[in-house]
């Protein structure tokens, strides 16, 4: 046969409109993820508020920090005059919705992140220095620390004032005067800089103090000016100094919005202000790879990164050396981008701005750090 017939089950083509639309209906959908991945942190904002107002909310019970129970971290048997670690961990509590303003130490999920997740990357360095004394205490949720308004000015104080009181039991089951180093990250650094405020500052305690290290929470410099409530701490200049503070805030280089978040939601506290945002105000910052000796080091300075999470309790995690390096510019402490995966925030996941890193840059340095300070401490003491 010379002219063959269309072949059965040939598709047709689809008509100009469908295609138009069908076109149409994907552009939508590109658009719309561009947008959740573009949005996706003023999203989790959202997400995660507290529905209830903080004056309505029924607070959780209050730790009894004499009781064992009422501390992720406590050393046992008799308290001596050796230096020790006061922690103040950061917030492992995001779930405003469920949870309210402040969270219930013993909420699973909440005590689960800080098992498995901010003690072994971000409290373990500091047990280089001494016994680690770490209170469960009724964090902020983590709105609180990323929106600024009465509700989280609030709970920010609720949860600050848990942890002074278990700084007290830490201060009376100690010898007086005996070295000790005080250490927060993210909402703890916050909580650390109104204990230097509250706590230290003009008292004999302050003598004790090896050195303070507030992670991750911007320390304006004003603050430590002549005639500002920490004029007393000094940055540390060197390894060696002691009776100083080392305070860095980490944003990757070249990541400007980074940068401006900590700047336009960063939080800070001073008796006469209160709670409020840091804005344009220079911040310190101490390099931790050369203990504030200067403010530029190479990744070759670096002796260990980790990522510990899930670590088993006492297991030293692998350190990872010369991942990044770091350089204190204009307050902040830029580090490399250009890590292995596993050391790097989590981008596409919503809040891995806001939420605590699942690795340490520089826990080795902190160790190094703490212990070399806590030696320099003994060795000029009387």
């Amino acid at each position: 046969m010379s002219g063959s017939p269309a072949r059965r089950g040939a598709t047709a083509p689809l008509p100009r409109w469908l295609c138009w639309l069908l076109g149409g209906v994907a552009g939508l959908v590109v658009l719309l993820l561009a947008a959740l991945i573009g949005f996706r942190d003023n999203i989790y904002r959202e997400l995660v508020e507290p529905t209830l107002p903080f004056q309505v909310a029924e607070p959780p019970p209050r730790p009894d920090w004499s009781d064992a129970s009422a501390w992720a971290a406590r050393p046992q048997g008799r308290a001596d005059g050796a230096v020790a670690v006061f922690y103040v961990h950061p917030t492992t509590a995001y779930d405003g919705p469920r949870l309210g303003w402040n969270a219930d130490p013993a909420d699973p999920r909440s005590r689960e992140r800080l098992d498995t997740l901010a003690l072994p990357n971000h409290a373990a360095p500091f047990a280089a220095a001494g016994p680690l004394w770490i209170p469960h205490y009724r964090q902020a949720v983590l709105f609180a620390m990323i929106a600024s308004r009465e509700d989280t000015r609030d709970a920010l104080g609720l949860a600050y004032g848990d942890v002074a009181a278990a700084f007290d039991a830490f201060t009376a089951a100690r010898p007086p005067g005996a070295p000790f180093i005080l250490a927060g990250t993210g909402q703890g650094g916050l909580h650390v800089v109104r204990l230097l405020q509250e706590k230290l500052a003009g008292t004999p305690q302050a003598a004790a103090l090896v050195a303070a290290y507030v992670i991750d929470q911007p320390v304006p410099l004003d603050q430590l000016a002549p005639g500002g409530p920490l004029a007393w701490l000094p940055l540390c200049d060197g390894p060696q100094a002691v009776r100083c503070l080392v305070t860095f805030t980490e944003v990757d280089r070249g990541d400007g919005l980074g940068a401006r978040l900590w700047r336009d939601r960063g939080l800070g506290w001073s008796a006469a202000q209160g709670y409020g945002r840091l804005g344009e105000r220079p911040f310190g910052c101490v390099n931790p790879l050369n203990g504030g000796a200067g403010p530029d080091a190479p990744a070759s300075a670096n002796s260990g990164a980790v990522t510990a999470s899930g670590l088993e309790r006492g297991l030293e995690p692998p350190l990872l050396p010369g991942e990044s390096g770091a350089s204190c510019e204009a307050g902040l402490l830029l580090v490399d981008p250009d890590r292995q995966p596993a050391l790097r925030p989590r981008r596409t996941d919503f809040g891995a701005r806001y939420i605590t890193p699942r690795f340490n840059l520089f826990y080795q340095a902190l160790a190094e750090d703490a212990r070399t300070r806590s030696r320099a401490f003994a060795a000029a003491s009387p």
